[in-house]
């Protein structure tokens, strides 16, 4: 009797772990974020620029959707308006 018993609590509480998770198809993927393929470096390699584009590949503008610039060591970040023109250069004096 104790083993069925304990046959009937693993049973029950593996059930659970056995669920299937849904599937990662297009539909899903599609929506994931990404960077655009546009990403420069500044020339002291301090700052980032990017753009970050969701909803497929590419998106039904063919442009990124966010701007980002961003310094390389995490301490500053910018996303500046879209339509906004950045130009990366190294400030000397």
């Amino acid at each position: 009797m104790r083993k069925h018993l304990l046959l009937l609590l693993v049973s029950v509480s593996a059930a659970p772990a056995t669920a299937q998770k849904p599937s990662v198809d297009a539909s899903v993927y599609n929506n994931w974020p990404s960077v655009d393929e546009g990403a420069a470096l500044s020339p002291d390699g301090r700052y980032a620029l990017y753009g970050i584009r969701t909803g497929g590949f590419p998106s039904a503008q063919g442009r990124a959707e966010k701007l980002v610039i961003q310094a390389t060591d995490g301490g500053w970040r910018r996303e500046p308006p879209r339509g906004t023109c950045v130009f990366l250069r190294v400030r000397r004096g």
